[in-house]
């Protein structure tokens, strides 16, 4: 054995590689422990060193040569670290071996010998054990087998120098591991445990890049499961958290879902507001704002209603069934809130939508329209029945006479939108003002100061402008009642008749006549 290790040596001057590893080998590994006075783990480490040197000629091999001679130097490698494990420089060869097989992407392979090596005693330096946790953390990544390869990365961390500038790499690694566990519960189905896997890759590594992904992802596994109000909780803390991320503007149409589902309307609106500045098409834009008014409607916020309401209507005229909708909406508001003048607004603006194309309005277009002219007729007969007639009576008169032309032509509009339930309302209501008026005038204040004879004069002088206005009312209720002969018989066209009894007693208050049953003939 001394005259090979020798041999050995001089092959090595001669740079006969081949000649040099085979001497060292056959002292190293062919003779007793006891017979070679401790030449044997010299020896050994003496051929891995002359193989390293004998590598360097590979390069002008072919690759199927080179990879034969590369398994050999690992084969000699292997035989070394495992022939003497004790030895201070084993584990720095094992570690080679290591590193070669990782390179090969053995991942197998290199997680059973990492573990060999983290385990070796005696125990090797730090920086080994941390690059064998490093092997064997990436290898069980790509074997997707990421809660051990958590485990191997936090090892790893705890080796490793504090200001080792791989730290933030290695973290980074450990939290991908943690995310990969995420998803893979995710994908099996078990939400609950993937929501809590992804949401600890902020816990487990704050700094993360991935913390975002993993935060939306849950929240995102979460609205697909239909758990909205944990959802909320983590997208309000995603939006908190990461004001500036590439995915941030979609957390509105996502907490805007969650809203609605669980009932807060008004957060759900307000969600919605955030969609409209976020739209990128007008309609677009229209449809997220009508919902954001709805939903403000909905939670009973008039102040917000109003608002969403008026920009919709302010800026959106078509389509036109919609924006009547709008308009109803924003009249019906302003009622609530005692602002007449700005309902009105609002309801000319209905009347105006259809009146500008009657022939594309439907039928609840339509209704809208006349609703808002009987509004406004209500409004201008409310104003003529406070008029009264006093002296001096050409004054008053001439008040109460452009009251009633407003009222008329009110009542006419309303007609004129050919709803029959508003036609029997304008119709009687007309029929009103001129009666109203008739009886105004002999209600009216009287002059001071005349004979008996002067009196009696001024009233029949009232009776002659009264019974014209009389007469008039009896033959517009007369065209009202007339409706009920095609089946109409509301409310208006019953009043007309009540109206009729009083106006013409003769022919409209008659008592019905009715005769007994005959149960039998004779």
């Amino acid at each position: 054995p001394e005259r090979l290790f020798l041999l050995g040596e001089t092959y090595l001057e001669l740079e006969d590689w081949a000649e040099a590893i085979a001497a060292f080998e056959r002292v190293a590994y062919d003779y007793p422990q006891d017979t070679v006075s401790g030449r044997a783990a010299e020896a050994g480490y003496a051929s891995v060193l002359a193989f390293r040197e004998y590598s360097i000629t590979w390069n002008s091999l072919s690759v199927s040569e080179q990879a034969a001679y590369q398994e050999l130097q690992q084969l000699n490698r292997l035989r070394f670290a495992n022939a003497f494990p004790e030895d201070p420089r084993a584990p720095a060869v094992y570690y080679i071996a290591l590193q070669r097989e990782f390179d090969r992407k053995n991942w197998e392979e290199t997680v059973n010998m990492a573990a060999r090596l983290v385990t070796w005693q005696p125990t090797p330096s730090a920086e080994l054990t941390t690059e064998a946790l490093l092997f064997s953390g990436h290898s069980l990544s790509e074997l997707a087998r990421y809660a051990e390869a958590e485990q191997a990365y936090r090892d790893a961390l705890a080796t490793m120098a504090e200001d080792d500038e791989r730290r933030s790499g290695v973290r980074e690694n450990l939290a991908a591991a943690v995310y990969r566990q995420a998803e893979q519960l995710a994908d099996a189905g078990n939400v609950e445990a993937a929501v809590s896997e992804f949401l600890r890759v902020g816990a487990v590594v704050p700094e993360s890049a991935l913390r975002a992904n993993a935060e939306y992802d849950a929240a995102s596994l979460l609205i697909t499961a239909k758990l909205w109000e944990p959802a909320i909780g983590v997208l309000t803390s995603f939006r908190r958290a990461f004001p500036d991320h590439e995915l941030i503007d979609t957390v509105p149409a996502k907490l805007a879902l969650a809203y609605r589902e669980t009932a807060q309307w008004e957060r759900a609106a307000d969600e919605l507001q955030q969609m409209v500045a976020l739209a990128t098409t007008p309609e677009e834009r229209r449809e997220n704002l009508l919902i954001a008014a709805e939903l403000y409607d909905q939670a009973g916020n008039r102040d917000k209603a109003i608002d969403t309401w008026r920009n919709y209507a302010n800026s959106h005229p078509e389509p036109a069934d919609v924006y009547m909708e709008a308009a109803n909406r924003l009249a019906e508001l302003y009622q609530q809130a005692d602002d007449t003048v700005k309902r009105d607004y609002w309801l000319r603006k209905q009347m105006e939508t259809v009146d500008r194309n009657p022939d594309a309005a439907d039928d609840r277009m339509r209704y809208l329209a006349a609703s808002a002219s009987a509004i406004l007729a209500r409004e201008a007969l409310a104003r003529y029945d406070s008029i009264r007639l006093t002296l001096p009576l050409n004054e008053s008169m001439a008040a109460k006479t452009d009251a009633l032309e407003r009222a008329v032509n009110a009542y006419k509009k309303t007609a004129s939108y050919g709803l029959s339930t508003f036609a029997t309302e304008a119709g009687y209501q007309i029929a009103h003002i001129y009666g109203r008026l008739g009886a105004d005038l002999m209600d009216s204040e009287r002059p001071t100061g005349l004979s008996e004879l002067e009196l009696a004069q001024y009233e029949l002088l009232l009776e002659e402008q009264a019974y014209p206005f009389e007469d008039n009312a009896i033959d517009i209720h007369e065209q009202n009642i007339r409706r009920a002969r095609e089946g109409i018989f509301d409310e208006w066209v019953k009043r007309s008749y009540e109206a009729l009894g009083v106006l013409l007693p003769g022919r409209y208050r008659k008592e019905e006549v009715t005769s007994g049953v005959v149960y039998e003939l004779d």
